[in-house]
């Protein structure tokens, strides 16, 4: 009897194996198609690449794809390659994949530039074939459940802008809007290392308020030496309470870049009218570079609170420490632009009329 009862407990604890082993063979997430990029170099074997799965959380268990591969002995067949691999996919799909030769898939090179906002990097993936459908790749920003910690708290209303990080991206050419994007996300979340978060903490500056800043920084700077002492004018005015006064946020209400902006449309009634309103606006108004936020992170340390461009064909600024010097700045600037526009007629060829 005691034999008969050890046996019929002995069937339950295998069946009850054999079911746990097959749920760790199942999808980690079937409704997330988005694709990780992996490497299988020359001399791994599948137990590193079930290792490396795991970790990235592609996969529920090392163990359940090293035992799916001996059971159908597979492990002699692993292909050295590229592969794409989601969550959604199951042990067999996976172990199917990489012991087959991986397809060589033809890539396109994209390049979003510093200070593009959402609308250009829209339109620049345009260029090349994807994100045909602007309204539905502004609903991934909105509303696809992304996992990073530089995004907690953060409004997603406002589309993520500041957070498509601006670099040369290879996309394959069949990449959804989602691929394109969390490439984009990884890109920051990469790029926005342990180090500069410490120091955002040190500064008390949420990430949100940080990129908001430097998306400020990175629309008013032009030469690569400027950007620490801007980002210092801007914590300056901060500090005293001043209004930023940034002409880049009135051209992000207008949806224009103008060199001049009227009295009329410093007065916009809009929460991004850093002339009316002080402090911060509701969200970045660009993507910013490394540069600028490292910019923000340490800023130089100046007594400057104004800037005004030089006007000397080179992006450079003029910078004063209190109103009378920024007057006078500015009667320096004007001149300068009158010199170069009277250079340029002069060099003029003539006309006979």
């Amino acid at each position: 009897m005691k034999r008969l009862i050890w046996l019929v407990l002995a069937v339950f604890v295998f069946a009850g194996c054999a079911q746990i082993s097959e749920s760790l063979e199942e999808a980690v997430d079937p409704e997330n198609t988005a694709t990780t990029t992996i490497e299988v170099e020359t001399g791994e074997s599948f137990g590193s690449v079930a290792k490396k799965l795991s970790d990235m959380k592609l996969i529920s268990s090392a163990g359940a794809l090293r035992s799916y591969v001996d059971r159908h002995d597979l492990s002699s067949q692993l292909q050295v390659g590229t592969y794409e691999i989601s969550p959604s996919m199951d042990i067999a799909t996976i172990a199917d994949l990489l012991t087959e030769a991986p397809p060589v898939l033809e890539t396109v090179t994209v390049t979003i530039p510093e200070g593009f906002e959402n609308v250009d990097v829209i339109a620049r993936l345009q260029e090349f074939g994807f994100a045909q459908d602007g309204e539905a790749f502004n609903d991934i920003l909105i509303n696809h459940p992304f996992d990073y910690e530089f995004l907690d708290g953060i409004d997603r209303s406002y589309k993520l802008e500041g957070f498509l990080f601006p670099d040369t991206y290879e996309f394959y050419s069949d990449a959804s809007d989602l691929d394109i994007i969390t490439k984009m996300l990884d890109n920051f979340d990469q790029k926005y290392t342990p180090e500069m978060r410490q120091r955002a903490r040190e500064k008390n500056l949420s990430t949100h308020d940080l990129v908001i800043l430097a998306s400020i920084v990175e629309r008013e700077a032009r030469k690569r030496e400027e950007f620490e002492v801007v980002a210092g004018v801007f914590q300056n005015r901060i500090e005293q309470d001043m209004p930023l006064q940034a002409c880049s946020t009135v051209q992000y209400i207008l949806g224009e870049r103008k060199w001049v902006l009227s009295e009329e449309e410093t007065q916009i009634d809009s929460p991004y009218n850093t002339y009316q309103v002080p402090g911060l606006p509701p969200a970045p108004i660009a993507q910013p570079s490394l540069m600028a936020l490292e910019a923000v992170l340490y800023p130089a340390e100046t007594d400057y609170l104004f800037f005004v461009v030089a006007n000397l064909g080179d992006g450079s600024h003029l910078f004063a420490e209190d109103y009378d010097g920024h007057l006078a700045n500015i009667e320096i600037s004007e001149a300068n632009l009158q010199k170069a526009i009277d250079e340029a007629e002069s060099a003029e060829p003539a006309t006979n009329e």
